[in-house]
């Protein structure tokens, strides 16, 4: 408003005033022009202030309070002996209330009389709304008549009184519609679905500071905003020819003359939801099928399909339904893993092998047994039970297959096969040399902890043409026996163990080099994934005492406690009313404890390991 209206405005509201006042039975003071207003913030606000015959007032004592604070005169402005301005900049910190007040004083007192007051509603003008985006959804078997728009609508102040309406308009047909819409979302229904009509979609936002208008959402084609349902009726055949093969086929969920689509699809074998998509650009036409290729035999996959647009634009529907299917087995295409448990005899120059092996990684179906062939003999098939070993499985298992009585002055080689339903796999060797004749160790071994994993780390065997094709890294668990091995390439110097090894158990870490499939000397060391204080302490006897000495012996603590290696062992005892203590090698059982008096107390920190006993000099 300019101020030539303002001051209009001012003069027609001093003269509707003078009137009320005169014809009013109430006796009031005056008010103030105008009453209850929305102030911008950041803006400057006049306000006139009227008094009544009643105050006994002119305007020259007068004077006006924002949020308790007086004003400054010097933003006053005289209008005559009855009106006053006053001009505030509004900031967030203005305060609600602007008083006009009239001041009275006298000899004994000073007091104030409020003339009028108005509330100040503070606020800013209504933000631009960005980022309009629209909807329409499959109804039936058509595109439903309401489309669901929705935007970031800024900054929105209650106070100010903010609305907003949505409006579309068909430009073909000049029609026009508008709706009441929410703070960020509205529907608008154009009462049938425009197809293939260029629209134009925007937002009006107003309150009681100004109105302001989005972006026009100029939309060439209304079925480039569109989500159809999912495909429907998905199917998957497995057949049996194509064990690497599923092939897909579905519905298109709404008639192409209405949407034209293409498609999109997703699988995963069952359990792992690790999604793979097909390439987009091969299933962009509007096809009904797919054969995806290139999938592991004998495994369930899951799949699902979902749709949009040819053209790109618009939305994606909802994944389908989760669809399952099975592929066909095949021959196992990659080799069992076979290794060997060497048992020596006792008091024999022989040793007892243990043949055993785990499924082939690339099975390919349920393994239903083993071909073995020892040295020249002939081929024996092993069945194996399916409960016991399913390729299904994400565990590979250790099958014990064959037992075999060798003297220490002969060699060995074994061949293993694997078999399914179809056929058999490549076939894995392994040889085991005489005693004498096993190939060098390698020239060192140790274990450390990084990251909650047991790491080995080995240097190559110490001679100059080593022939080492690979190496075998072995675990053994102490407590009970339970054996594993994992193989690791040749240029290899460390690797974390991949096995499940449990914390505060004790594990033999050996490793192998392999001669091309003939094992070499093993080195072996003893380490844990994880260490912790023992589960409890040695038991204690006294063996001997003297007048002024005494022999205590112990056990050992049972290797499941221990839960570490024992380094030492610390002795309490009191002695003249005071306790003391002595260290105790790990290795010892037996140790002296000398005194003064005859009281004495033995306790253990640590436990041990059994050896030779120390005497006290």
């Amino acid at each position: 408003m300019d101020q030539s209206s303002y001051r209009l405005l001012q003069l027609l509201s001093l003269a509707c005033l003078a009137c009320r006042s005169t014809s009013s039975s109430i006796t009031t003071y005056g008010t103030i022009i105008p009453q209850s207003p929305i102030v911008e913030i950041g803006m400057e606000f006049t306000a006139t202030c009227v008094v009544n015959e009643a105050a006994k007032a002119t305007v020259d004592n007068i004077y006006w309070m924002c949020g308790g604070v007086t004003v400054p005169k010097e933003q006053y402005t005289k209008i005559n002996d009855s009106a006053v301005n006053v001009t505030i900049h509004i900031t967030r910190e203005t305060g609600k209330w602007l008083l006009c007040k009239k001041n009275e004083s006298s000899s004994f007192l000073n007091k104030s009389i409020t003339i009028h007051g108005i509330h100040l509603i503070k606020g800013y003008p209504p933000e631009k709304p960005e980022n309009l985006s629209c909807m329409a959804v499959q109804s039936d078997q058509q595109i439903s008549s309401s489309v669901t728009c929705t935007w970031q609508p800024g900054k929105v102040e209650e106070e100010t009184g903010t609305t907003f309406t949505l409006f579309g308009s068909i430009i073909a047909i000049n029609q026009n519609y508008s709706t009441k819409a929410q703070e960020s979302s509205g529907c608008i229904n154009f009462g049938t679905f425009p197809s293939y009509m260029e629209l134009d979609i925007w937002v009006d936002v107003q309150n009681y500071l100004g109105k302001v208008q989005s972006d026009i959402l100029a939309i060439n084609d209304p079925n480039e905003m569109v989500k159809t349902n999912p495909p429907s009726d998905v199917n998957i055949i497995s057949e049996n020819t194509f064990s690497r093969t599923l092939l897909v086929s579905w519905k298109h969920p709404i008639h192409e003359t209405i949407v034209k689509l293409k498609y999109n699809i997703r699988f995963c074998t069952v359990g792992s939801g690790d999604w793979t998509e097909v390439p987009p650009n091969d299933t962009e036409s509007s096809k009904e099928s797919f054969r995806l290729q290139n999938l592991k035999p004998d495994m369930e996959h899951v799949v699902q399909v979902r749709c949009m647009h040819y053209t790109g634009y618009g939305y994606w529907s909802d994944w389908s339904a989760n669809t399952t299917a099975r592929t066909p087995e095949d021959k196992p295409t990659s080799k069992p893993d076979l290794w060997r448990v060497v048992i020596p005899s006792q008091g024999k120059s022989e040793r007892r092998v243990e043949v055993i092996c785990k499924d082939p990684v690339e099975s390919n179906g349920r393994i239903r047994g083993y071909n073995i062939k020892i040295q020249d003999g002939a081929w024996e098939a092993v069945p194996v039970n399916g409960s016991e070993l399913n390729s299904r499985s994400q565990e590979r298992k250790i099958i014990p297959l064959y037992q075999i009585p060798l003297s220490d002055k002969r060699k060995c080689s074994i061949e293993l096969k694997a078999w399914n339903s179809v056929g058999e796999s490549p076939r894995a060797s392994l040889g085991i040399p005489k005693l004498s004749h096993e190939p060098p160790p390698v020239a060192s071994l140790s274990c450390f902890n990084q990251d909650r994993r047991l790491w080995v780390e080995w240097q190559p065997p110490n001679v100059e043409a080593t022939g080492v094709t690979e190496y075998v890294l072995e675990w053994v668990s102490i407590s009970d026996g339970t054996i594993d091995w994992q193989r690791e390439p040749r240029h290899n110097r460390k690797a974390p163990i991949k096995g499940n090894l449990q914390k505060f158990k004790l594990y033999n870490i050996s490793v192998y080099p392999m001669y091309f499939g003939w094992t070499g000397k093993p080195l072996t060391t003893a380490s844990f994934l994880e260490q912790g204080a023992p589960l409890e302490g040695p038991s204690v006897k006294v063996r001997r005492t003297g007048k002024n000495d005494a022999e205590v012996e112990w056990m050992e603590i049972p290797l499941d406690k221990q839960r570490g290696f024992i380094t030492n062992y610390t002795i309490f005892y009191i002695t003249g009313g005071k306790e003391r203590c002595k260290e105790a090698h790990h290795a010892l059982i037996q140790i002296c404890i000398c005194w003064i008096s005859s009281q004495y107390l033995c306790a253990f920190k640590l436990p041990l390991i059994k050896c030779n006993c120390a005497r006290c000099p």
